[in-house]
């Protein structure tokens, strides 16, 4: 049965797991659980500590979709795309390499 890609439910990172008292969202942006994580941890944006578990999350979490997207599965960087936030279905590999970073990631 086919899903389409905002319904699909991601696989929970490594990264969430070291936090067991927070309780991931996994069909949300990463980047809104990141932030969610961070306001549930006291984590101030923009300081030190933040920049390097967020640079922690999304290093798990770019490792988790790796290889499929190594491979060169558009599926793979689809998935990627829809967890920083990017709306759309985007057709081709291409098109995915070309989204414009996101505001929130830094």
């Amino acid at each position: 049965m086919f899903q389409h890609p905002q319904q699909l439910i991601m696989p929970q990172s490594v990264f969430f797991d070291r936090y067991p008292h927070f309780q991931q969202i996994p069909v949300a942006p990463l980047g809104d659980e990141f932030e969610r994580l961070a306001r549930f941890q006291r984590w101030r944006k923009g300081t030190t500590k933040w920049k390097v578990y967020r640079k922690e999350c999304f290093d798990a979490e770019f490792e988790l979709h790796l290889g499929s997207i190594e491979n060169g599965k558009l599926a793979g960087w689809q998935t990627l795309c829809q967890e920083l936030g990017v709306n759309g279905n985007l057709p081709s590999i291409k098109q995915c390499k070309k989204v414009k970073k996101p505001d929130n990631i830094v």
